[in-house]
């Protein structure tokens, strides 16, 4: 029997210990600050993980290791900046199955989010981000984006600039 498990408003500060049959985790508006290399290992069957509303300031390099099949990430609403030091190129890196990603009003928006950790998500279908007003105007989507060929909606909360330079492909 496979487990949906809601943990919202419990004022937890850390992520309980769950039985490795849960699908569906809601642990919004909590005090979570620090997800843990491994925290989520034993969950292989995950494929809901909802974080928003939490005080989650730096993602580690393995937080999300195990989580192979999970399909849904929220991370909104946490102060989580969209730096390499708090989101680490290789956090999304075992999240091979995930289509859906939320990481929108995280707080002050000074740089792009970290176009390396999304590049890896290779099946990603719908993306929810947060565009930083940054001058001189940078190109807001890469090559770095090249790879999600899946994606097809893209929702952007805060938005102080939105400039999209499409890649010339020759068929």
């Amino acid at each position: 029997m496979m487990l949906e498990v809601d943990c919202s408003n419990r004022i937890l500060q850390d992520i309980p210990d769950l039985p490795a049959n849960v699908y569906t985790l809601s642990l919004i508006k909590n005090n979570i600050k620090v997800i843990n290399d491994y925290q989520f290992s034993l969950l292989r069957n995950l494929s809901e993980l909802d974080l928003s509303y939490n005080k989650i300031k730096r993602l580690k390099r393995f937080s999300f290791n195990g989580l192979s099949n999970l399909l849904i990430l929220n991370l909104n609403y946490n102060p989580l900046p969209y730096t390499e030091r708090a989101i680490p190129s290789e956090v999304f890196k075992s999240l091979i199955s995930l289509k859906h990603i939320c990481i929108r009003f995280t707080g002050p928006i000074g740089s792009l989010l970290p176009e390396e950790a999304l590049s890896n998500l290779k099946l990603l279908e719908s993306l929810e981000i947060d565009i930083p007003k940054i001058k001189p105007y940078k190109v807001v989507f890469s090559k770095s984006f090249d790879s999600l060929v899946h994606l097809g909606t893209l929702k952007v909360g805060k938005c102080f600039l939105l400039r999209y330079k499409p890649t010339l492909s020759i068929i």
